[in-house]
């Protein structure tokens, strides 16, 4: 299973609840795929905000998600958007009618949502298969830590609310995270206001972290070999101790 699934499905109205922007990733993404082409395919793409910008960019974008619930919002906000497709798939096993993609994407660590490397070879095989001969595909992860932590629970607020001041939404969530097993379980209370009236729900998922040399392994067994590795959004060079370890890759 490609997401954790759960109470996954209810964020799909309040995806974007914090309110910040993102256009420096969104950028990155843009500047990234322009080097391999304008056709791209973005799996595990939730309501397709990062896939939505590059349309509006000249791109022309496939965006999936496991759920229907998500693939119908991204449909509702950026459904009148020009060379947009959303489509529901499970990333592990897809097959769709286009298989020359030039670049492909997985942002947002979402890839850790993938429980086992098997797992991981499927989707990295299933993308493998719709990129273009020289495709590209990008990958936002998580290095793991050699040190387990664990972080208090904190509230977190939205900058903005949403829909003309009328919804507020907010979060407590506590992280932790077993070096041992290269596991990070974040567990969150998620809080919708609407006027007078407050419902809530509970949202408890497990990130499945690999070591360096397992994910760069994996990706050359599904046909992939490394072109770059980037510690942030402004395509510095990544270390270990980088902020964010995103992995550009060409297919074969």
């Amino acid at each position: 299973m490609s997401k954790s699934i759960g109470n996954y499905t209810k964020h799909a109205k309040i995806w974007d609840w914090g309110g910040y922007d993102r256009t420096k990733e969104f950028e990155f993404w843009l500047k990234l795929a322009k080097k391999y082409g304008k056709n791209v395919l973005s799996p595990m793409a939730a309501i397709g905000e990062a896939s939505a910008y590059l349309a509006q960019n000249e791109f022309k974008v496939t965006a999936s998600d496991i759920t229907k619930e998500m693939v119908e919002e991204g449909r509702k906000r950026y459904g009148d958007i020009t060379d947009l497709k959303f489509i529901q798939s499970d990333v592990c096993d897809f097959n769709l009618s286009e298989k020359s993609y030039d670049f492909a994407f997985v942002g947002t660590t979402d890839l850790h949502h993938l429980q086992t490397i098997d797992d991981i070879r499927k989707a990295l095989s299933c993308i493998y298969q719709h990129l273009r001969s020289e495709g590209g595909l990008g990958l936002e992860l998580w290095y793991p830590s050699k040190e387990s932590w664990k972080s208090p629970k904190r509230v977190f607020h939205s900058l903005k609310s949403k829909d003309d001041n009328k919804i507020k939404v907010w979060k407590e969530a506590e992280t932790e995270y077993n070096s041992e097993n290269q596991k990070i379980n974040i567990s969150q209370a998620v809080y919708i206001q609407n006027e007078d009236k407050t419902d809530s729900f509970i949202h408890e998922f497990e990130l499945q972290l690999y070591s360096r040399n397992t994910l760069l392994q994996t990706l050359s067994e599904c046909g992939y070999y490394l072109k770059a590795e980037y510690g942030g959004y402004l395509f510095e060079t990544w270390s270990p101790n980088s902020s964010k370890w995103i992995v550009e890759v060409i297919k074969k």
